[in-house]
């Protein structure tokens, strides 16, 4: 008798460093109309969001996470809509405090 062990996708734990958490994540973007890969990918960017709730990094992925959420058909139009503003409100408040947007960057070198 012949036994087989096959493991699946098996992602970084809740204690690995957080560039190891966000590598996974943007790989299970990468896959992300398999529902199974992007059910993975939003917990993993709630973990992050809980361990650090103000890290660049982990704000435009949620907010990335909330955007591709507000697309989905089989939500109604109200979960969609406030998916859509919870993004809006990470990517344009949060995310951007602090760090010039690259429109702004660029404009300005270009007028010099």
């Amino acid at each position: 008798m012949v036994s087989v062990l096959v493991t699946v996708g098996v992602g970084p734990g809740p204690d690995a460093p957080l560039a190891q958490i966000l590598a996974r994540v943007d790989a299970l973007h990468k896959r992300r109309d398999d529902r199974a890969a992007f059910g993975e990918e939003q917990t993993l960017v709630q973990a992050a969001l809980a361990r650090a709730p103000q890290d660049y990094e982990v704000l435009w992925r949620a907010a990335r996470v909330d955007f591709w959420l507000s697309d989905d058909p089989g939500q109604s139009h109200e979960e969609r809509s406030r998916v859509g503003k919870d993004g809006w409100d990470l990517a344009a408040s949060r995310a951007t405090t602090g760090r010039p947007c690259a429109w702004a960057t660029t404009r300005s070198a270009s007028a010099s």
